[in-house]
């Protein structure tokens, strides 16, 4: 059971108790993701906006969160992620800098076949990665997502450096070879 899902719970029962605990379990997994998406564009400040607009948006939508469906994990993160590159863009574009340009493996946004390619292929790794199983699908959310170390991840995991070093690498491989035998089924 995911600790997201009790906050669920107590937040339907409780919703200002269930608003303390979801600011208790992500506030640090949030900010890293505001910092690390705003580094360079934005101050002290324009971060903290972005994170209270985020908790803000969280309490608006977490009664609609169906545990079934997904894990308020996944939830928290994946909005999180959305509104720092939001804001980003926000500052860039105030800022009269520009925005970071397109990777030359992303598709144009007018190529609507390429992005719903691009869609398709996200989900089948997502798929994927959850096959791995724990602690590997944990170690390569954080090492990936978060960019976290692995000295970083170990502790969360608990495990020592050298393993996360070696189980990333082992479920790297393993993903690899998933979607090579995924492409010629």
């Amino acid at each position: 059971m995911e600790q997201g899902n009790d906050i669920l719970r107590v937040w339907r029962e409780d919703p200002d108790r269930g608003l303390r605990l979801l600011i208790d379990a992500y506030a640090g997994p949030v900010w890293k993701i505001v910092r690390h998406k705003l580094a360079g564009a934005a101050c002290e400040a324009d971060m903290e906006e972005t994170v209270n607009d985020i908790f803000l948006e969280i309490a608006e939508k977490a009664e609609r969160v169906d545990e079934a469906k997904g894990a308020l994990t996944a939830f928290v993160l994946t909005l999180a992620r959305r509104r720092a590159v939001d804001a980003y863009r926000r500052i860039a574009h105030r800022q009269e800098f520009p925005a970071e340009e397109p990777r030359p493996d992303e598709p144009a946004p007018d190529n609507p076949e390429a992005l719903v390619l691009q869609k398709e292929e996200r989900r089948r790794m997502l798929s994927l990665l959850m096959t791995l199983g724990e602690p590997e699908t944990t170690i390569l959310f954080r090492r990936y997502y978060y960019g976290e170390s692995y000295a970083e991840i170990g502790k969360i995991v608990h495990l020592s450096e050298n393993a996360v070093n070696k189980r990333c690498l082992k479920a790297l491989q393993t993903l690899r070879e998933q979607m090579k035998g995924d492409i010629f089924q």
